[in-house]
């Protein structure tokens, strides 16, 4: 299970830490991503650029 947390760590700092773009990345929905951040604990916190 380590290796997933490393293709969602993996695909959010590709993304920027957008969830929509990184769920798109590895081809699964935003709730399924949800879901699995929330199993492993992940938090995302994006900063606002302006």
């Amino acid at each position: 299970m380590g290796d997933e947390k490393e293709r969602l760590l993996e695909a959010l700092k590709r993304s920027g830490g957008n969830k929509s773009e990184a769920a798109r990345i590895l081809g699964i929905s935003r709730v399924t991503l949800w879901k699995r951040l929330k199993a492993y604990d992940i938090q995302v916190n994006r900063k606002i650029q302006e």
